[in-house]
Parts: structure tokens; sequence; C-alpha cells
């Protein structure tokens, strides 16, 4: 027997939740997904779909436990990292850390939140340029698996390690280090995993990339790329809902520079490898680049002209030789209404500029209408005003090397520019060849609209001779065997200034 009083419902119900009416940990729902999700398994072995499920359930199940027991704490801003201490008492969550606020806008653009960005997309997928807010969480060390052929021809394409590098809404730790590795895990809220392209210009911070930590970040970039077509046929809107940041404009509360980005490695038949030195100084490129587009720059770096196709697969052209520099710039532009980005190439040894259209596809662009081959040893504003300012006409090739005595003949090239005479239609060939000093001399040959054969020779690389630009016409082309041509009718030629 007890002298204590009777236990009333009403005195077992107070005394129930004075044991009991706590709040669940706040990180409870968000780990047990995540240990579901990511348990491991046999290689090899999936999740039976009766079981896929389960996460859900139990997710639900912990989420009306929380419900039942009281309000959630407030969520760190960090992504809570997951104890194995038995009771929150003894080990506190992580405190909070104090992120540096989002620039409101940068480049004239409204900073965004990563969901407004994703609720774009999936409703108004195209290509607006947009100033993206979120937290940059890296791969962490991953072994990638070399892509299949067909992926490697659109630089967008997602593959790996892209598809596990993020920019989220909310941070969370996606990548820890174990004894003995790496573990991972998809997040839990909205995320984008952007494309960084070379010609963006962006370069994680240290240590963050490899080891999966987070930094706050703005991304300018779009959807809808026009590098999508490129994709493969089942692909092309996986392709178009990708991010393609052009520029990463803000990290973790400071303003980035714009600092040009170069990869200038060639390979030669043998694999050995040299790097080209550009004759242009960002200066001159970024001088160009305004003449013809108004906006603020983005990105601008230096490729060789072989490998162009890396970032712009369309820009390929007959008209430059393929160890020139190519310049790529990215500008911003809004005077139009909807923020667009304008990508444009300039291209060493010639007078022009190309722009990449919407389709995908490269055109001329500049006040000069186009791009012209000059030597490679010569600069529009070193060749005469006449040379380099020529208006532009198809381009069937080069003949020769710097390094060439002789001139080996070019059966292509030499067909294009004999069927061009025999149809009445302009073309233009180019010829390098050495003096027997090993001097180089050049010379373009124009099938001129009318008729008209227009010989620019370029002597002012021999040592041994006139070192002038000159200008000879000719009325008549004479076919030769096997494949080549003779000159008629030409006058003695005349010196440009």
């Amino acid at each position: 027997m007890t002298d204590e009083p009777r236990w009333d419902d009403e005195r077992v119900d107070i005394a129930f939740h004075e044991a009991f009416d706590h709040p669940a940990p706040a990180h409870l729902a968000t780990e047990t997904v995540a240990r579901l999700s990511t348990a491991s398994r046999p290689r090899g072995e999936r999740w039976h779909p009766s079981l896929m499920g389960v996460a859900g359930i139990a997710a639900a199940l912990v989420a009306a436990i929380a419900v039942l027991s009281g309000p959630l704490r407030p969520t760190p801003n960090v992504g809570d990292r997951p104890t194995d201490s038995p009771t929150p008492a003894t080990t506190p969550s992580p405190a909070p850390i104090d992120w540096p606020a989002y620039p409101d806008s940068v480049h004239g653009l409204p900073v965004i939140t990563v969901s407004d960005a994703i609720d774009h997309r999936d409703t108004a997928l195209d290509d607006t340029e947009l100033a993206v807010g979120g937290f940059y969480v890296g791969s962490g060390p991953i072994s990638c698996p070399a892509p299949a052929l067909e992926y490697l021809v659109s630089p967008i394409f997602p593959r790996c390690p892209a598809t596990f590098t993020w920019i989220l809404d909310i941070p969370e730790e996606l990548v820890k280090e174990l004894p003995n590795g790496w573990e991972g895990r998809p997040p839990t809220r909205p995320g984008l995993n952007p494309i960084f392209d070379l010609a963006s210009g962006f370069d994680a911070p240290p240590g963050v990339r490899l080891s999966g930590r987070i930094v706050p970040i703005v991304a300018i970039g779009h959807f809808a790329d026009h590098r999508s077509v490129l994709c493969p046929d089942s692909d092309v809107e996986v392709c178009r809902r990708q991010f393609v940041v052009d520029r990463v404009a803000w990290v973790d509360g400071t303003v980035t520079e714009i600092a040009p980005w170069q990869s200038l490695e060639v390979y030669d038949a043998s694999g050995a490898a040299k790097a080209l030195v550009p004759t242009l100084d960002e200066n001159a490129v970024r001088s160009r680049v305004a003449s013809i587009a108004s906006g603020d720059l983005l990105s601008i770096g230096a490729i060789p002209f072989s490998r162009v196709s890396e970032i712009e697969p369309a820009a390929n052209s007959r008209a430059i030789v393929a160890d020139h520099v190519v310049w790529i710039a990215r500008v911003l532009v809004t005077a139009t209404g909807t923020p667009h980005v304008r990508t444009l190439l300039v291209h060493e040894g010639t007078s022009g500029v190309s722009e990449i259209l919407g389709d995908g596809s490269a055109a001329p662009a500049g006040p000069s209408g186009g791009i012209v081959w000059l030597p490679p040893w010569s600069n529009p504003g070193d060749a005469p005003a006449e040379v380099a300012t020529r208006p532009p006409l198809p381009f069937c090739g080069l003949e020769g090397s710097m390094d060439q005595l002789f001139l080996f003949p070019d059966d292509a090239a030499r067909s294009c520019f004999l069927d061009a005479w025999e149809t009445g239609t302009a073309a233009e060939l180019a010829r390098i060849q050495s003096t027997i000093e090993g001097d180089p001399i050049a010379t373009i040959l124009r099938i001129e609209p009318g008729g008209r054969i227009t010989i620019y020779r370029d002597t002012t690389q021999d040592a041994f001779g006139a070192r002038v630009w000159t200008r000879q016409e000719c009325v008549d082309l004479l076919p030769a065997q096997p494949v080549d041509f003779v000159l008629g009718g030409c006058n003695e030629g005349v010196v440009l200034d």
C-alpha cells in the first residue's frame, strides 16, 4: 500500500508530457533518409522496388514524431553532420557558420536563388542569363570512367565529375572523409549540377573541389545552351536543362576579377607537347571585342585553333591555320531586353572576328565583315590595310608551310580553286613557301567576284629580297596537269603601303 495520492488520468497525462514532451533532433529526418539511401549493400545489387519506399515511409514517420513531440530546433546554416552520439546533450550541434551575404546584383543582374533558377528552367526553358547565388560543393576525389565517344562531341554533356558537383540553396556536407577513403551522397535540398567549361575561367578555390568543402558563390550562366544540339539525339533535352556557367562573379564574400585563362598546349604526331605563344595581348583582344559587342566582359582566354572545338565545336574554319591562337570572349548583353551572352572568337593572324550564333554555327562579325587569312608572322596592324580588310571569300585552304623549301601541292585546295574559276564563283587560296635561305614568303590568290584574279605577295620576311607587300592582277587562269594552273594576262604589280 502507499500513502501517495491516487494517479488519476489528469496526473498521468501531465507526468507523461513532462517525461517525453521534448523536440526531436533537427537532423533526424535528413539523417534517416540519407542513411537508408546510402546503406551499404553487396556490389552489383540494387534495392528491390518494393523496398524503395522504405526511406520515404521512415522519413514520414520521423516527421510525424517530430510534429507530435514539439517544434524542431532551428537548423544550423551549414548542413548538419550526422552524429553517432547516443544523446544530443553530450555532443552539441555544430555552431552556425556566419556566411557572407550574397550581393543584391552582379553585372546588373539580380542575384536569385537556386530554387528560382530551377523554377525558370522548369517553366521557361531558354538561354536567359541568370545570376545564381548558392553553395558550391565539389565532387571530392573521384575516379571517372572514360566516356563513350558520342558523348565527347558536346562540351556541355553532363559527365563525371560534373555530375557530382553541386550548387545548393542550403549548404549540405555531401562528401565525407573516412579512415579508408571517401563517402558521398546526393543533396536532399534543391541543387544544380553546373557545367564549367574551359571558357568560364573558373577554378575552384584551393582545397574545395577535391575536399567537398562548401563555399558560397554567385555564378552567372544560362540553360538551353546552343551546344545542346550536339548531344546525342536521346539526350538533347538533358543537355538543354544543364546550367552552363559563363562566369563566377563572387566567391565567399569577394567579387572576382576577370583573369584571362590560357590552355595553349598542342601535340604533334609523336605525342610531344609544345605551348603556343599568343601574339596579341589581352588589351588588344578586349579592344577588338569592345568594337563589336557592347556589354560587360564575363570571361576571356586563349586556346589553339586545333583545340577550339573543345569549347566551341562550330568554330572550325579552313580560313585559319591550325596552330594559330584563338581568343574566346563572352560578353553579357542587357541593352536588348532579355540578358544574354555573345560569344566572340578573335583569331590571331587574321583581321576578323567570328561569333557563335544561337543555333551553334559560327559566322563573321565585326567591321571587316569577316575573317581573312594572314601569314602567321603578320597581324592585322602590320599588313597593309588593303590586305587586312579585304572582303572575305570562300577559302579553299593553305598550301605549304614555313619550313618547306618546295611547295608540295594540296590537291583538294587546288581543285577547289580550279572549280571556282570554271563555275565563275569567287574563292581564295593561300600559299607559304621558303626561300633557299629559309625565309618564308606568303602568297594569297583571289578569284574576285566578276572574274578578276588578284595576287597579294608578302616578302617582308625575305632577308635577301624586297621586304614589302605587293599586289598583282591577272585576267586568265589556265588549268594544268595533274592538278595545277597557270595564271595569264598579269600586270607587273605594285608595292602596297
